[in-house]
């Protein structure tokens, strides 16, 4: 395999989901989704159908394009948030539905240092940093992915957009239930995110799949 036959790394990652192409499946796909079990140490069979399982491939480093765009964009988030994070240790809130002049709470929440150490242990504290570089080799892109998704799950802790929502009015395309959930994006060049409640089901689709799916455009941040 040469360097620009490389995939995403996520696809050597037992602790992410491995960056697929929708549709597109591998030759050694039995028509079933695998999913890597710790207890077991191997992939094991779902029992779902495989919606696609051919592996993206590496664009920047050792990262697809979609996985490179969200790593800029948490780099670009990550100055911000690290202050954020330092900064507050609790968040005061008002008591009661009138607000103003009310009593206050405290509610404490240490999980902001833990996020910090979190972000930092994978990207380090340094002012600036080399993205190409750090992607270049294994280590570093496993490392980058788990940058984002520290930097993504620290920034749905302290939203500034709106809330994940139901879905009226459609059904699921697999189990046909009435419980589909849009999440927003949480970093730019991520995509929205269609899932399914059911947990029986858990059909995931992407905002392109599921304007395909359902044959009509869905507006974001439409309630």
């Amino acid at each position: 395999m040469t360097v620009t036959d490389a995939v995403c790394v996520t696809n050597d990652m037992h602790d992410s989901r491995p960056c697929t192409i929708r549709g597109e499946h591998s030759d050694i796909c039995d028509g079933y989704e695998y999913r890597w079990a710790e207890e077991h140490r191997r992939y094991v069979a779902t029992g779902k159908e495989c919606h696609g399982c051919l592996p993206r491939l590496a664009s920047n480093g050792l990262l697809c394009r979609p996985c490179w765009e969200s790593l800029q964009s948490a780099e670009n988030a990550y100055g911000p948030l690290a202050e954020l994070l330092e900064e507050f240790d609790v968040l005061v809130v008002p008591i009661g539905d009138g607000g103003g002049g009310g009593e206050k709470a405290r509610i404490p929440l240490s999980g902001t240092k833990i996020a910090l150490n979190e972000i930092s242990s994978y990207r380090g504290t340094a002012e600036t940093i080399d993205l190409d570089a750090w992607v270049s080799r294994p280590e570093g892109a496993e490392e980058a992915v788990r940058f984002t998704r520290a930097v993504r799950g620290a920034l749905r802790s302290f939203p500034t957009t709106e809330d994940p929502h139901r879905v009226p009015r459609v059904r699921c395309p697999q189990c046909e239930l009435l419980s589909l959930m849009w999440r927003p994006p949480v970093l730019a060049g991520d995509s929205v995110r269609i899932d399914c409640r059911n947990p029986e089901c858990g059909f995931v689709l992407d905002q392109d799949a599921f304007d395909k799916e359902q044959g009509w455009s869905m507006k974001v941040g439409a309630p």
